[in-house]
């Protein structure tokens, strides 16, 4: 699933530039590898006061129960569905 958001990132970068520009396109792609950073570090250090867990399912259940692993199921949907809605525009 991963190689795929890599795939669609690596896809669309390059139009995503000519649309909003150089100088503009390079400024969101840092603010989004700093953002990533963040959020990489912050589940990092959750995932080490909860026990560590090898799966992020198994670190959402440790979080927010049955509840929270339903969450995550529905967001990798989503996630999938984005995945296929973009290749579709992409093919274009």
């Amino acid at each position: 699933m991963n190689s795929s958001y890599f795939l669609i990132g690596a896809l669309t970068l390059p139009y995503v530039l000519k649309l909003c520009g150089l100088i503009p396109g390079i400024i969101v792609l840092v603010l989004g590898y700093v953002g990533a950073l963040w959020s990489f570090n912050l589940l990092l250090k959750a995932d080490a006061k909860t026990g560590g867990h090898k799966t992020f399912k198994g670190f959402a259940r440790a979080c927010g129960g049955a509840p929270m692993k339903r969450y995550y199921n529905a967001i990798k949907m989503f996630c999938l569905y984005g995945s296929l809605l973009s290749y579709q525009i992409m093919s274009k």
